[in-house]
């Protein structure tokens, strides 16, 4: 989905080194509202290709999406 530049897609594993650089740029401003931040057992390059990939895999058989929002290629 696009409206004015803001675009809803699925996660792909390459926007993994995206994410990891906006969460750890973003993650004191976060963790009040995103309780994973905290709970989360890997914070690695690895940890976020490796759960984007599963979120794939789920999708990919039938199960829910997970969705970023995007305005080009900058995370929203």
């Amino acid at each position: 989905m696009e409206d004015d530049g803001l675009v809803l897609r699925r996660w792909v594993v390459a926007d993994a080194e995206a994410l990891h650089v906006v969460l750890a740029e973003s993650a004191s401003h976060l963790r009040p509202w995103v309780a994973w931040l905290e709970e989360e057992g890997g914070t690695s390059i690895e940890h976020r290709r490796a759960f984007i990939a599963e979120r794939e895999r789920e999708w990919r058989s039938g199960g829910s999406v997970l969705l970023g929002m995007f305005v080009g290629e900058r995370i929203a």
